[in-house]
This record gives C-alpha cells, sequence and structure tokens, in this order.
C-alpha cells in the first residue's frame, strides 16, 4: 500500500531529488567541512521531510526533532536511515539528547571526515546517566555526572577486592 504512494509522498514533502542511491563520499569531495555541514544538514532535513509526512519547508535546522513530534521509534527509523545513507554508525543516545538536524550534521560531519571523538566508547557511559536521570525528569550537570561515574568506579573496585 505505501509503495503506490510514494512518489506522491516525494513530490509532496520534495524529497524526490534525494535517492538513496546518492554516492555522499563523490557528493562531497572536494568540498571544505562548512560545505560538507550544509549537505549533511540539508540530507537529514530530507530524512526527516520523510519520516515525519511534513515538507522540507516546515523543517528549520535548529528546530528540535521532539517538538517537530518525532518519537522514539521514529528516532530509531532517522538513525537507521542515516547509518545507511552516510555508511557509518551512530552512538545509540544521540537521537535522545534533544537533537535538532545541525546538531546530527555536525556529528555526522565529525565521523565523516574524522574529526570525531566525541562518540567514543568512553562517553558512553556519560550519556546512558544523561539519559536515564532525564526518563526520571532530571536534568543533571556535566558535573553530577562525572560524580555519579566515580562513585560507579569506586564500588566496581570495591566489588572486584
Amino acid at each position: 500500500f505505501g509503495v503506490r504512494f510514494d512518489r506522491l509522498n516525494a513530490a509532496l514533502l520534495g524529497a524526490s531529488n534525494m535517492d538513496d542511491n546518492i554516492d555522499f563520499k563523490a557528493l562531497i569531495a572536494g568540498k571544505d567541512r562548512q560545505e560538507v555541514e550544509k549537505v549533511v544538514t540539508d540530507m537529514i532535513v530530507h530524512e526527516v521531510s520523510a519520516i515525519l509526512c511534513i515538507s522540507v519547508e516546515r523543517i528549520h535546522p535548529r528546530r528540535s526533532l521532539h517538538d517537530l513530534g518525532m518519537d522514539s521509534l521514529m528516532a530509531v527509523e532517522l538513525a537507521m536511515g542515516l547509518e545507511r545513507r552516510f555508511g557509518i554508525q551512530l552512538p545509540v543516545m544521540m537521537l535522545n539528547e534533544s537533537p535538532n538536524a545541525e546538531k546530527v550534521a555536525l556529528r555526522i560531519v565529525d565521523k565523516v571526515l574524522g574529526d570525531g571523538e566525541a562518540d567514543s566508547q568512553e562517553n558512553m557511559p556519560n550519556l546512558l546517566i544523561k539519559d536515564l536521570a532525564r526518563q526520571h525528569g532530571e536534568d543533571i550537570s556535566e558535573k553530577e555526572v562525572e560524580h555519579a561515574m566515580q562513585d560507579v568506579r569506586k564500588l566496581a573496585e570495591e566489588r572486584v577486592r
């Protein structure tokens, strides 16, 4: 049923020029970082447009994807689409951190251009702590996260002894 309306949806959403078969590496070849960020942001906006079934014009790159109506299942769909499109693996928690197309683009560009250490495995526990706190209605600072990590390390050391 959905296939019957793919062309209509693409035309209505302005996504007809966003083909999954685009060679992303060729598309960004010879471009500086700022140009790559613009290309990636535009591609993310088109992907979000298709998932949310809203026009590209209604998506401002700095507006929260959650405010646009993206739920957790849609975020998973977005992450999978972006991973396929850009050939990278995105951190699990990235789309739970009140993301917008611009922030997501910066993380992707960091990974694509090899600059991104922010997504290292070492940072994953901190992201998990922040997400868990957010799920319980708390917004904790980096300092509080670091204190929690210190407590966890102490408990782990005690348990090993």
